[in-house]
């Protein structure tokens, strides 16, 4: 298992960030329409990734997204995460890209859609860095 845990930056707000990753794959074997049996290495272990806005206190949206599809493992009460959907593509885009099972908790006010993309970038280049 590796962790990243490092303090960043977006758009004048600090967060920290926590990312843990287990370096592997799994075999598995599937059965197919023809019942015959092939085996398949997928990577199956989930990235957990972590976002907390320096000094919140609260529990906002955690979401878990295998193969493009996402639920909801906590839905945030509070009015500062209506914006759901963003957290959503941001798992989403995530889950795209490295091709696992991404479990993405965001803890902060106002999640924006201006931070899709600096988050995504900056979560990439630390995955990338392990």
């Amino acid at each position: 298992m590796k962790q990243i845990i490092k303090e960043i930056s977006l758009n004048g707000v600090d967060y920290t960030l926590v990312i843990s990753k287990y370096q592997g794959n799994s075999s598995i074997t599937n059965l197919t329409p023809t019942n015959s049996i092939t085996p398949a290495k997928v990577q199956s272990t989930p990235i957990t990734i972590y976002i907390n806005e320096a000094e919140n206190n609260s529990i906002g949206q955690y979401i878990y997204t295998i193969q493009s599809y996402s639920t909801s493992l906590n839905q945030a009460q509070n009015d500062d995460y209506n914006n759901g959907n963003s957290i959503d593509s941001l798992s989403y885009l995530l889950n795209k890209k490295l091709q696992n099972p991404v479990y993405l908790n965001y803890n902060g006010h106002n999640y924006d859609t201006t931070l899709t993309l600096p988050l995504f970038n900056e979560i990439i280049a630390s995955i990338n860095s392990i």
